[in-house]
Order: structure tokens, then sequence, then C-alpha cells
């Protein structure tokens, strides 16, 4: 038998591990977790990493970042980049938008509501983009299901001079998902830090321009496009 963990195996467990690191941002920021989280982490991952047969992560910057932390051998972590689920897909324009409860035009985010993400940035960028243009028509959509951070980020929004622009959905299934990334007219991640950035590559699969950060694994994940 294998036992395939996220992060953390058991500590009773004698059964051989293969453990799946997406990041180690608990290690390199942990300001942005709660403290609980961070300590948690710090101490089970490093347990798990140690006695696991195998690594698993998306990124070649992951791996780097795992590999320093742990003094770990390079055969021992492998990378293995997420995939796009299939329901995400370009779908026509018209009926992504019908019915949906926001005004359009629109900007697109995705990510859980968390200090990483920089929904912050993003607001204040979202601001300066409206005062320079004041002619654009567009709104900000905020996509992510709410966390301990959630509350400073409605905060920002309401706060913004451009608050009547500024719309949370919360968190959202797949499927609607998908008509979000097909209805908005560019799709933004702003990420400080990811160890792939699963949602740049589900807009791209959905037809969407993306704008998104120039650092850690993002660069490797957008590439060329």
């Amino acid at each position: 038998s294998l036992l395939h963990v996220q992060y953390t195996a058991p500590l009773t467990c004698s059964a051989p591990t293969v453990v799946s690191v997406h990041d180690v941002s608990f290690l390199e920021y942990p300001e942005y977790f709660t403290s609980f989280r961070a300590t948690q982490l710090r101490l089970t991952v490093r347990r798990t990493v140690k006695r696991a047969s195998c690594i698993l992560t998306p990124s070649e910057f992951s791996k780097r970042r795992i590999l320093d932390a742990y003094q770990l051998p390079d055969e021992k972590v492998v990378v293995l980049p997420n995939g796009v689920s299939p329901v995400f897909h370009p779908v026509a324009r018209e009926a992504a938008q019908r019915g949906l409860a926001h005004p359009m035009p629109f900007i697109l985010t995705v990510g859980d509501l968390q200090p990483r993400k920089n929904h912050l940035g993003l607001i204040a960028a979202f601001e300066e983009l409206l005062k320079a243009h004041p002619q654009l028509p567009h709104h900000l959509v905020i996509v992510g299901k709410e966390t301990w951070y959630a509350p400073t980020v409605r905060a920002t929004a309401k706060k913004s001079q451009a608050a009547d622009r500024i719309h949370f959905t919360g968190f959202v299934n797949d499927q609607e998902l998908r008509r979000l990334y097909g209805a908005c007219d560019v799709f933004v991640y702003p990420s400080f830090y990811e160890g792939f950035g699963l949602p740049i590559i589900e807009a791209m699969a959905c037809g969407r321009a993306v704008a998104c950060s120039n650092t850690s694994a993002m660069p490797e994940v957008a590439d060329s496009a």
C-alpha cells in the first residue's frame, strides 16, 4: 500500500508516503498565515517531507524552494504540473454574460481573500486605472471564499473611491467560474507568491487575456503567453 497526502502525513502511518507540497510560502512568508497555521505547517511538513518516499510539486520554482528549505536530494522532489479541468473551455461571450448579477464590462480576479493574493494592491490599481481613464465603464469582480483576512479586503473595497464598482461573489462552483472567465474583459492575478497559480491557466483555457505577477512560479506558468 502507498499513502498520498497533501503537506502533512498522519503521525502513526507505517505505509510508504508520497506527499504533495504545492509551495513553502508558510516558511518564506509566514505573515500571510495565522500564527497557528504557520507554526503547524512548519512543524508537520518538515516531518512529512523527511519521511516521504517522494515529494510532488507543481513547478520548478517550488521544487527549488523545497530543496533549499529542507536540504533534500534533487531526485526526491518530482515536478508534476497542475492541469486544467475540462470544465474550463471557451464559451460564447453573450451566453457567458447572460444573467450575471453584476454590471458589464468587468475585470476579474480569482483567489481566496487572503493577504498573499494582493487584493489590496489590485483595488488600489483599479482606483488608479479609473482616475487615469475616467471614461472606462469597467467594474472589478473578486471571486474567492472568505478567510480570516476577508474583513480587511472588504473594508478596503468599501472605503475605495471606486467602491460602487467593486463586487464580491464569494466562492463559486466551477460552472459559474467558467461563466465569469468567459464574460470578463481581462483576468488579473496580482498575487505576491504562488507555487503554481491555477487560475492563470483556467482563464487561458477559457480564452481570456491574463495579466499576472512576474514573481515566484507565475512566469513559469504563464510563460510567453
